[in-house]
């Protein structure tokens, strides 16, 4: 007998368990002396540029859109992608990452690269202060921030005609690299989207949100991300029309597999060709129907939550 969700149970099971998670995060973030530290010199960069009129001077801020060297990786395909960096999970005090699990929480991306928690400056981490600065920029001056990402983007535009004036790359911006919001149902000047504002770019994402419906966005692509609490989800992942991009326990030199199989719960698995995810970042130039493979990154290889999948 084919398998079958009852979406409805499991996401009353599903919505309980992340509340669970959440609440964890939210309580382990609030203590760690390290985020702490970091929240507090990014409120004072915020007040330090704030003038008595209540606008902000951005010449005294972190810029909004930014890049790392996993979406750099793209530029070998002609694609020039960019991102919007927050502070993932409960960092910033506030949580941009409702569907996030113990697991992702505590190894997320964020602590890789750049982020790494031992790259300091004289004692401080610019990278973490910066991407919690931005998060309480967007949650606490929206309209404000709206207007700089405004100004950003055809900057960006220009910039990226004027250094690759022959090439015509494709240009492509994550909102979500560190995050989780919901993009499709912001309007964010006019009535309008980022998508329908800017609809010459190639938005997308990762989620962990299934619920998100961006069928009726041409220029927004959506990988489906999995966590040690969501794989009953996978099957309708893939039934939407996502990838399920997953992070497994090899170093990004290894040998990725051409096929995995994943045990969605128990008595049932599903079997799908991989791509090696960690060769670009451009997930929506991806053939369909696959599992996306990423290798541990930052303190991800000593998850111990299910969270980091294992070779099969």
């Amino acid at each position: 007998m084919p398998f079958d969700i009852n979406k409805d149970v499991l996401n009353l099971d599903y919505k309980e368990e992340l509340k669970k998670d959440n609440a964890l995060l939210k309580d382990h973030f609030n203590i760690d002396p390290e985020v702490l530290k970091i929240r507090e010199l990014a409120r004072k960069k915020i007040k330090k540029a704030l003038r008595k009129n209540g606008t902000l001077n951005w010449s005294k801020l972190p810029s909004i859109i930014t890049n790392n060297p996993k979406l750099i990786k793209s530029g070998k395909y002609n694609i020039i992608s960019d991102g919007i960096m927050f502070a993932p999970s409960h960092w910033s005090g506030y949580n941009l990452c409702a569907f996030a699990t113990s697991g992702c929480g505590m190894h997320c991306l964020t602590t890789s690269g750049h982020g790494q928690m031992h790259m300091k400056n004289a004692g401080t981490h610019h990278v973490h202060v910066a991407r919690v600065t931005r998060s309480i920029l967007y949650m606490e001056y929206r309209q404000q921030f709206f207007a700089k990402l405004l100004r950003e983007i055809p900057n960006r535009i220009k910039k990226v005609a004027k250094d690759h004036p022959n090439e015509n790359p494709t240009y492509s911006i994550r909102p979500n690299t560190t995050s989780d919001i919901r993009w499709e149902k912001i309007k964010i000047k006019d009535g309008k989207t980022l998508f329908e504002l800017f609809p010459n770019i190639q938005w997308y994402d990762y989620t962990k949100d299934i619920n998100r419906d961006i069928s009726h966005i041409d220029n927004y692509h959506l990988t489906f991300s999995l966590s040690e609490k969501n794989k009953m989800l996978v099957p309708l992942a893939f039934k939407k029309g996502m990838n399920v991009a997953m992070v497994l326990r090899v170093k990004p030199e290894d040998i990725k597999p051409d096929t995995y199989t994943l045990e969605i719960m128990k008595g049932h698995s599903i079997t799908k060709e991989a791509i090696n995810g960690d060769l670009h970042d451009a997930r929506f130039i991806d053939p369909e129907n696959k599992f996306v493979v990423l290798s541990c990154k930052g303190s991800a290889f000593g998850d111990t939550s299910g969270f980091v999948q294992e070779l099969n």
